[in-house]
């Protein structure tokens, strides 16, 4: 996918995409020790503020795998002892770097924060100014495009790139969206899934669950159309994507749909680089 951003928002969904994938192994495998998601947990804290909910996906792979493997309560506290020790380490160096910085008990920054926000265009006034349909509209369409690519703080949308006023960019995104969730419904399986793959549904459903929360949060006070904020959710949407078409691509007998995808975008990705961003950004 094509990161409409340069900021730490990539580089938190790198991290997230890690810790989620330790999960994955902890829960499917059981060969990821307790301090190395503590260790990935710690580099959430110093990351970013939006991918804090990781903390509870964490849990509930810790949660799973007990429960899959018929420990007692002791071992449990013994594996959430070990990843908090772990993660509070982290958490002590950066929340009292934090104080030091902005004092107590502002441990998230949060205060100066505000006091750079101002100004910004808040949620409760776009609706009051265009209306509840409207302002779903604008959410929608442009936290889409900006998903995929928007660049320049938002300035420069992927329009225009080959005729004057086009948007083959977004539309092509879409065909793969639409190609993928069709996938993924036509090749759902009608048995029963085995507790492991269940499990590890869960995982990634809670994890794309809590992005899109935290994604809707920001967005109850200041307009942030921004589908960087889904950026955390990357590695379940990309696996989701990969499944789904390659599912559609056996359905229709077209081996050829699932590897044009993936060619395509980076096609597209070595374009913007190369032809479009120098003279926009420059």
């Amino acid at each position: 996918m094509i990161l409409g951003s340069v900021n730490n928002d990539a580089l938190a969904g790198v991290v997230m995409a890690g810790l989620l994938y330790g999960c994955l192994r902890c829960r499917l495998r059981g060969d990821v020790p307790a301090a190395w998601l503590g260790l990935g947990l710690g580099l959430v804290v110093l990351t970013k503020t939006t991918i804090y909910f990781m903390a509870a996906v964490v849990l509930l792979t810790v949660v799973l795998r007990w429960r899959a493997a018929g420990e007692r309560w002791p071992q449990l506290l013994q594996t959430l002892t070990i990843i908090g020790c772990t993660a509070g380490g982290f958490a002590l160096f950066w929340f009292g770097r934090n104080i030091l910085t902005y004092g107590f008990p502002d441990i998230l920054g949060l205060r100066a924060h505000d006091a750079v926000v101002i100004g910004q265009l808040r949620t409760a006034d776009l609706i009051a100014q265009v209306g509840a349909a409207d302002y779903f509209a604008q959410l929608v369409t442009t936290t889409f495009q900006s998903f995929w690519g928007q660049f320049g703080w938002m300035g420069v949308p992927m329009r225009g790139l080959f005729f004057e006023g086009d948007a083959l960019a977004y539309v092509f995104a879409g065909v793969i969206t639409v190609l993928a969730t069709l996938g993924l419904w036509l090749g759902r399986s009608r048995a029963p899934l085995k507790p492991d793959r269940r499990d590890a549904h869960l995982l990634l459903l809670s994890a794309v669950g809590l992005a899109v929360l935290v994604f809707l949060y920001y967005n109850t006070q200041f307009v942030q159309f921004q589908g960087r904020y889904l950026f955390s959710a990357l590695l379940p949407l990309s696996l989701w994507a990969a499944l789904g078409l390659t599912a559609l691509a056996r359905r229709i007998h077209a081996e050829w749909l699932a590897l044009s995808a993936p060619l395509g975008l980076a096609a597209l990705s070595f374009y913007l680089i190369w032809r479009v961003l120098p003279g926009a950004l420059g």
